[in-house]
């Protein structure tokens, strides 16, 4: 799963890569019909990354995954299975006395899992000799007054907790925030639930079912909400001929798909950055987006603008989808049989 988390696109790679420089995914191959299945991304200066064909796979309707690669693969797909092929079937309906209805449910609470590992011995600086004539060792003077240096990269002076004036002006210890990178995001949750109801007799079988999903991402303000509605039916027309119907409907909204966060890489993000500071400046009194004058390092800045985007803005993204196909079955003889497929 892509960083972007359960809205964003997958990378798929079957026994590393086949290509340095082309298209390294599968083929999706849903109850026999290959789909699309683009992968997203984003830039360093922007983009978004909104999901691929993989992601309107709906798992609570997943009976079955098998995972091909070389000359089973080709055998079967050609030139479009040379990285390999992921084959889903889906649920069918299942013979039993009655209908067969069942209800599921599950809930996951997400975090970020990992922060990249920093140094936290050294602060916002380039070193003493980008300072101007005048300042006082590898810090800026204002007033006489040590104050932070409005540097990107963390090349500045030992944060050893002396109180030095901060770009509000108040006065802070100037110590390590060994959490200012994983402060950025929030805590995040998914919930869905499935209802199902399915038969089957000796001349027909169907399943139908239906799933909410609900995401709450580990960015402000991005959510997803999807409807999935799926039919999977088999009518026996006549003792050679049979017909199989697979319907799958995706009804999707995305709200604010999350942001590449500029400014989060080791040279870029100061170890002695307080993101609470970004979060108490992002915006001042009447709503607009913070300023140089206000916050004078880039770096912070960009940052800040990612968190006033996600908290006025709303992008929104709606989709509908449909995977579907249509299966005619003819037994010519025991052991051999005509299909034909479209979907």
């Amino acid at each position: 799963q892509s960083a972007g988390g359960p809205t964003s696109s997958t990378n798929i790679v079957i026994r590393g890569n086949a290509s340095i420089t082309e298209f390294n995914q599968p083929l999706i191959v849903v109850d026999g019909i290959p789909i699309a299945h683009d992968t997203g991304g984003f830039g360093r200066w922007g983009g978004g990354d909104a999901g691929g064909g993989i992601n309107d796979i709906n798992p609570a309707d997943v009976e079955t995954m098998t995972v091909l690669k070389g000359a089973n693969a080709a055998a079967l797909y050609g030139s479009k299975a040379a990285n390999g092929v992921i084959m889903i079937t889906t649920k069918k309906g299942t013979k039993k006395e009655g209908l067969g209805i069942q209800f599921s449910t599950n809930y996951t609470a997400d975090r970020i899992a990992f922060v990249p590992d920093f140094q936290n011995k050294y602060g916002a600086g380039y070193g003493p000799q980008y300072l101007a004539a005048g300042n006082d060792g590898h810090y800026n003077l204002t007033d006489g007054v040590r104050t932070l240096t409005n540097a990107w990269a963390s090349f500045g002076p030992e944060m050893d907790g002396e109180m030095i004036r901060w770009y509000d002006g108040e006065m802070r210890p100037y110590s390590p925030q060994p959490d200012n990178y994983k402060d950025i995001f929030v805590g995040g949750h998914t919930g869905s639930s499935t209802l199902s109801i399915s038969n089957s007799s000796d001349n027909a079988s169907f399943r139908l079912a239906y799933t909410n999903y609900d995401h709450h991402g580990i960015f402000h303000n991005a959510t997803q909400t999807r409807n999935v509605f799926a039919l999977n039916s088999n009518i026996k027309v006549s003792k050679k001929v049979s017909a199989d119907i697979a319907l799958n409907y995706n009804n999707i909204e995305t709200v604010n798909v999350p942001p590449p966060t500029g400014g989060l890489n080791a040279y870029e993000f100061p170890r002695s950055t307080k993101t609470d500071l970004i979060y108490k400046y992002y915006q001042d009194d009447q709503g607009y987006r913070v300023t140089s004058d206000v916050m004078p390092s880039t770096a912070q800045r960009n940052i800040a603008n990612t968190i006033y985007a996600a908290a006025n803005d709303r992008n929104v993204q709606d989709k509908e989808r449909i995977i579907g196909n249509i299966t005619l079955n003819y037994d010519i003889i025991d052991g051999l049989n005509l299909r034909l497929r479209t979907g």
